[in-house]
């Protein structure tokens, strides 16, 4: 399976929410405090959320057996 592929998968079964907060994060490269301003949570909230998602990206990384 390919990087590109496994990201676009793991990407598209995040919730709507997580979806938009890991990509503002990590393609549109936005600062944790202005996310959080744009969906009207803490910053605490948005960088729990995010630790979230990189810990499940590392599970399923791990699971396919792919290393980045």
């Amino acid at each position: 399976i390919a990087l590109r592929e496994f990201l676009n998968g793991f990407i598209r079964n995040l919730s709507n929410e997580q979806r938009k907060i890991f990509v503002e994060r990590y393609w549109l490269c936005e600062d944790v405090k202005d996310i959080a301003r744009n969906f009207g949570y803490s910053k605490n909230k948005v960088s729990l959320i995010l630790f979230r998602i990189r810990k499940r990206l590392k599970k399923e990384l791990e699971k396919e057996d792919l290393d980045i």
